[in-house]
């Protein structure tokens, strides 16, 4: 104690360490540890990270403080991905059917998940946003094991399209602050620039004009083609909206030197944004461009601690070219395919250029947006914080191994539709509702591919092949965590 009271800097001077270890061998020790002590570790570690923040604004010996706070952030992050790496491999929370999602990580006492919703003038990505926003209570910090959402716009006039799509379908939501306004990023490098300054945004990079609030992201939802409008001098406007059949990517003009960037197609600018979005996620990893490497950014130490993508499939697009992609990405991913398809691709692809051209194969079948949920906004039900949802129409739902996916999908290539609508029968606010309970419930380190086609009322499927049907109306959060593990999921 005589030695403790001798002032703040003799701790280090006498060649004292912290009571943990940060040795290889205390890592095989976290292993094998409970999570229980996990957890009760990771508070420890934490408040003696804080202990040494607090420090450096006082002691002498900065460098030493400054080095025992580092071995304690390293700690967390082992501790984190201890404690990860369990939830996926013992399900420790089966019987209370928390899922192994944003919920379970929740539980555990992990940071809370952001998620970063792209394409924002689009109607799904609205759809999606304001579900996510509503599970959080309209802002409240881990209520659900998620942050409020963030909203990725790319244009001036794209927050402008958001906010009209969330009133009129959330009474009392909008996107207000947490938004990652990108219009001019663009201009300088061309489609280099912007994916730079996506990076950055998930990454938490502390750049005043990237992130509001600027502590990164940890889950990105994509799509594999918008409605893309505008320039790369104004700003690209991208919509995600699966209810039309957006038209090739227009000519974005010149950029700031007066060149003329190539052509850019859909598969392209999907192939651009998971590479963005990869590089924001493993931010240890990245290689952003060599204009910023010269400036010293500090990433955010509040991010979420799992690393995840959820692509949603356009009904023109086939699987296997954007599959490649995600693999290729080396996150863990959940991809949203909509049935039936066509099995014989078209004699030209449409949009094409960039990237390797598009993967187009299946006719028009577009998801429906005219029907309204009966409760508004999702309902807490069960537990607190244990979101329900509701579908607008019944659903047939596959979860299948990604690798196993392109033949389940070449089983109902060909299988007859109920109707000649030029729908699917699939609505986009059941895929809005679908994707807001995977992120609470499924686990984050796992990708998987979810097959999904309209069921007739009654649990008749309008489409051949296997999977469960999800009954229309309200579920509770337990309701879906059954579905989903009769899906496919276990």
């Amino acid at each position: 104690m005589a030695l403790l009271g001798m002032g703040g800097n003799n701790v280090y001077k006498l060649g004292l360490t912290p009571r943990f270890s940060t040795t290889n061998t205390g890592d095989v020790a976290l292993s094998s540890r409970s999570i229980a002590f996990l957890k009760r570790e990771k508070i420890n570690t934490k408040s003696m990270e804080l202990m040494f923040e607090r420090k450096l604004s006082s002691t002498v010996d900065k460098k030493g403080v400054k080095a025992q706070q580092e071995e304690c952030t390293r700690r967390l992050e082992r501790i984190e991905s201890t404690l990860l790496k369990k939830l996926s491999d013992e399900n420790p929370f089966a019987e209370t059917k928390l899922g192994k999602g944003s919920l379970a990580r929740r539980e555990l006492g992990l940071s809370p998940s952001r998620v970063l919703v792209s394409g924002a003038a689009g109607v799904l990505a609205g759809l999606i946003y304001g579900k996510l926003q509503r599970v959080t209570g309209t802002g409240a910090t881990n209520n659900a094991g998620l942050k409020h959402p963030n909203a990725l716009c790319t244009s001036g006039k794209d927050k402008d399209a958001l906010n009209a799509i969330m009133a009129g379908r959330f009474m009392g939501g909008g996107c207000w602050h947490e938004v990652t306004e990108l219009p001019d990023s663009a201009w300088d490098l061309g489609l280099q620039g912007l994916m730079d300054d996506i990076a950055a945004a998930v990454a938490g990079d502390e750049r005043p004009f990237v992130l509001v609030p600027r502590d990164g992201c940890d889950v990105v939802v994509l799509g594999s083609r918008y409605t893309v409008k505008g320039s790369y001098k104004w700003g690209i406007s991208t919509a995600l909206d699966f209810g039309v059949d957006p038209p090739p990517v227009p000519d974005l003009g010149p950029i700031a030197d007066n060149s003329s960037p190539a052509a850019l197609g859909h598969l392209g600018l999907f192939k651009a944004l998971v590479a963005a979005a990869a590089e924001g996620l493993n931010p240890k990893d990245r290689t952003f461009n060599k204009s910023y490497l010269a400036e010293q950014h500090s990433l955010s130490s509040t991010r979420g601690c799992a690393s995840h993508l959820v692509c949603l499939l356009h009904p023109r697009d086939l699987l296997e070219p954007h599959l490649k992609v995600l693999q290729a990405s080396g996150v863990p991913f959940t991809c949203v395919v909509t049935t039936p398809t066509s099995s014989a691709p078209p004699p030209s692809p449409a949009g094409g250029g960039g990237g390797g051209g598009e993967a187009s194969s299946r006719p028009s079948l577009l998801l429906s947006t005219d029907v309204s949920w009966t409760t508004n906004a999702s309902q807490l039900a069960g537990a607190p914080g244990r979101p329900s949802g509701e579908l607008a129409a019944p659903l047939r739902v596959q979860i299948v191994d990604p690798d196993t996916a392109p033949a389940v999908l070449k089983a109902t290539a060909d299988a007859p539709l109920s109707s000649n609508s030029p729908k699917s029968g699939v609505s986009q606010e059941s895929v809005a509702e679908l994707i807001t309970q995977a992120i609470l419930l499924l686990d984050a380190a796992k990708s998987r591919v979810i097959v999904v086609s309209a069921a007739m009322e009654g649990g008749v499927a309008t489409v051949q092949g296997g999977g469960t049907v999800f009954p229309a109306g309200v579920s509770t959060s337990e309701q879906f965590f059954n579905l989903l593990n009769l899906a496919g999921e276990m």
